[in-house]
């Protein structure tokens, strides 16, 4: 009987282990985010503006811990999906996920095409390479995914061709904002400038200093761009508006234009750079300059004339 009853004990603490070892939450079964999570809808919208034009863009929701397929593996042992709606407004914008980013609160960038990110996605549910060209009227949605653990504090970064952030969505749901957030200064400060025959009155209207594109082909080789908004009226004859006139003067007498480094892929979009342009009495012209730069005390921009000679400054 002893020994009966200990064949019986053992067997159902056989079977007892055998059956835990296969819920659905023990790690052999269910690694970090391979159940999935519901969607959690945010709706929030920006319009941004590339180069060739713009498009009404909507976080429609983010899922913290997204089911992949099945052949994607997350080294983090997590992937974090975000839904996005691009409705074209202006021009032709492109809805490339390639321009979709995911920034940590540390400042980690993840790219969709890192890893396994795009295989996590579905074929049925990515934006598909024939519906990303859009005009006004057209609109396509669709899925991008990131290999990382899900952080409260990371923004969904929609960028141009070229990496300039265009706009940024937190994941939590919190206000969307244009830009890549960098501080701009109101300056709005006037010289009038001659030029030979002619004359013109130039403001700098602002400064920003910029973290520049994120496409490594293009970032600032400094730590930075600053970016000149100016406006330029004529004044006197037919003044002559370029931006290889303006430069920054550092503080260690260093003379630094805008074809430096990376400084003229500064600007987001071709049309809000200063164009080139003569002025007769009475008319205008404006738009940015960028310099790969790091803003330091002491430095000056400065406007030069023909021979190089600085015929006006401002102290930022």
């Amino acid at each position: 009987m002893r020994t009966a009853a200990s064949f019986v004990l053992l067997a159902t603490a056989a079977l007892t282990v055998g059956c835990s070892s296969g819920q659905p939450g023990s790690p052999d079964q269910n690694s970090a985010g391979s159940a999935g999570a519901p969607e959690r809808e945010v709706n929030k919208t920006l319009t941004v503006k590339q180069n060739d034009g713009s498009a009404k863009v909507t976080l429609v929701s983010v899922t913290e811990s997204f089911k992949p397929d099945e052949d994607a593996k997350a080294t983090s042992g997590n992937f974090v999906a975000v839904k996005l709606r691009f409705e074209g407004q202006e021009g032709e914008y492109s809805a490339n996920p390639l321009y979709v980013m995911l920034k940590k609160a540390d400042g980690t960038v993840a790219r969709s095409d890192d890893g396994d990110n795009d295989d996590a996605v579905r074929l049925e549910q990515k934006i598909r390479s024939d519906d990303m060209d859009l005009r006004p009227g057209k609109s396509v949605e669709g899925l991008v995914a990131f290999d990382m653990a899900y952080d409260p504090g990371a923004v969904v970064l929609v960028t141009s061709v070229m990496g300039h952030v265009l706009g940024q969505f937190p994941v939590s749901g919190g206000e969307p904002i244009l830009g890549d957030g960098s501080p701009r200064k109101d300056v709005n400060k006037s010289v009038t400038v001659k030029q030979r025959d002619a004359s013109a009155l130039v403001t700098l209207v602002s400064i920003t200093e910029s973290k520049g594109p994120l496409k490594d082909t293009v970032a600032p080789e400094n730590g930075g761009i600053v970016i000149a908004d100016m406006k330029f009226e004529g004044k006197t004859g037919e003044y002559s508006v370029n931006m290889l006139r303006l430069k920054l003067k550092t503080p260690d007498g260093q003379s630094i234009d805008p074809h430096d480094g990376n400084g003229s892929h500064g600007v987001a979009v071709d049309e809000e750079e200063l164009p080139t342009v003569d002025l007769g009495p009475g008319k205008t012209a404006a738009g940015k300059v960028a310099f790969d730069a790091k803003l330091q005390p002491g430095t000056k921009l400065v406007i030069e004339d023909y021979s190089d000679k600085v015929v006006g400054e401002w102290p930022l």
